[in-house]
């Protein structure tokens, strides 16, 4: 019995050990918000910018990830489809904010991939009304798809570069 408790204490100070040393390791900023908010980014030059466009940018992800965090299931429950319905009417929305306040009409590709966004959300909202017709869930998934292939093949257009911790870029030499 003495020997099982000395073992457990050995352990649980070891445990302790590296759990303190690697928090001590860790900078302090890594993995939280620049400063000024989470609708901030940080520019080439280090300077944050904080744009309405980031903003509106921001509720498009919020939106898409309330979908996307349903788009497994095999099937939808009235709650479900509520989340569809009102997540694609806000991408809707957001998208057209992005169209007609945000347009670089110098960069044709920009402007297709955002409105095919608007008109893969379009359908997801239409899917969304005919909720009760067999195959409705698997359309569903396939516009929540599309979607996520639009804004993926934007930002590797635009080079953006969203998730740095989880894939830090490599510096040209």
């Amino acid at each position: 019995m003495l020997k099982i408790l000395f073992l457990l204490l050995m352990i649980t100070g070891t445990f302790c050990f590296v759990k303190y040393s690697i928090a001590e390791e860790t900078p302090k900023n890594q993995g939280e918000e620049p400063e000024g908010g989470d609708c901030c980014t940080a520019s080439k030059t280090g300077k944050i910018e904080c744009t309405e466009l980031a903003k509106t940018m921001k509720e498009i992800d919020k939106n898409y990830k309330e979908i996307k965090a349903i788009s497994g299931y095999t099937t939808f429950g009235e709650k479900d489809w509520n989340v569809i319905h009102e997540s694609s009417k806000e991408l809707i929305k957001h998208t057209k904010k992005v169209i007609n306040e945000f347009p670089r009409p110098e960069n044709s590709k920009y402007q297709e991939l955002n409105k095919t966004l608007l008109a893969e959300a379009e359908i997801l909202l239409e899917v969304a009304h005919f909720k009760k017709e067999v195959g409705a869930v698997e359309d569903a998934q396939w516009q929540i798809r599309n979607i996520r292939h639009t804004c993926a093949s934007c930002h590797k257009h635009l080079g953006l570069h969203i998730y740095p911790n989880l894939y830090p870029k490599e510096e040209k030499k």
